[in-house]
């Protein structure tokens, strides 16, 4: 791989990994149709690190509020008494339901793990999966007008099982992880601000467990100006696209994807072997 080849996979990563179209379903058909290698583990996992690191720096503001604040009361809770925690509000509520969305997530993601991995190979169940993605994409023309539940304080704790559920399948190469989690928190009547942050800050925790993983079984690692090349420009273009989902999801357009999705899933599907 030299230089060129890894500013664009960054590129296409960093365009792919937010926009509800499904980056990993787009590298399984782009390996099938044009025979490319699959990236080195360690170069992907990397990629993977530096979209995050895009979602941390547009979401600082709220993390800090979050850690900060959560800390603040869970100590409070220990020294003091009273209500125990899980009654708390605030930062600390809003922890603790990342938390439980994020402990689903893990369980789907290593109940399922093989078959899961196993769908990499499949590009016309990849193609289902798109369709699917459209499908969900468009079932948000039925959330709930309004501004609907716009604080975690509002939320229950089965809001967060509903969201984590969504992100653990979305696992599977064609169903798009922020379509899909930003959709299900619109259909459960979460404003559409509240459902960008909730679902691009509990994707962070799953990439950081997913990459902790994966480096820890990886032996071959990718040299630094590639690696370099790669993560700039994907934090560089995941930014740029973080901005454009927020706006799009703001004016209640996100259907529009499935307008892309269903098309190429259907012929996916259909026509590639």
């Amino acid at each position: 791989m030299n230089l060129l080849q890894a500013a664009e996979l960054g590129a296409i990563q960093g365009l792919t990994e937010f926009l509800p179209v499904s980056s990993s379903g787009h590298l399984v058909i782009l390996q099938h149709l044009f025979k490319i290698a699959e990236p080195p583990m360690h170069f992907d996992i990397m990629l993977h690190v530096a979209t995050m690191l895009a979602i941390v720096w547009m979401f600082r503001r709220d993390i800090d509020v979050l850690l900060l604040d959560g800390w603040k009361q869970m100590h409070g809770v220990f020294k003091k008494g009273g209500n125990p925690f899980w009654q708390k509000r605030g930062a600390l509520r809003y922890l603790l339901l990342l938390v439980l969305a994020t402990g689903v997530t893990g369980v789907i993601g290593l109940t399922f793990e093989d078959w899961f991995e196993s769908m990499f190979a499949n590009v016309r169940g990849v193609g289902f999966a798109l369709i699917l993605t459209g499908g969900v994409l468009l079932l948000t023309l039925r959330a709930p007008k309004g501004e609907g539940i716009v604080s975690t304080d509002q939320m229950v704790w089965w809001h967060a099982v509903l969201i984590g559920v969504a992100q653990g399948l979305a696992v599977m190469p064609g169903l798009s992880r922020s379509g899909t989690t930003i959709a299900v928190a619109l259909l459960l009547g979460l404003s559409r601000p509240l459902a960008v942050q909730f679902s691009f800050i509990l994707s962070i925790p799953a990439i950081m467990g997913a990459a902790g993983k994966e480096i820890l079984s990886c032996d071959n690692p990718t040299p630094v100006g590639i690696l370099i090349v790669g993560m700039v420009a994907a934090f560089v273009v995941s930014y740029f696209c973080l901005h454009l989902i927020r706006l799009i999801v703001k004016h209640g357009r996100i259907h529009w994807f499935a307008f892309y999705c269903i098309p190429l899933g259907l012929v996916v599907a259909l026509f590639l072997r």
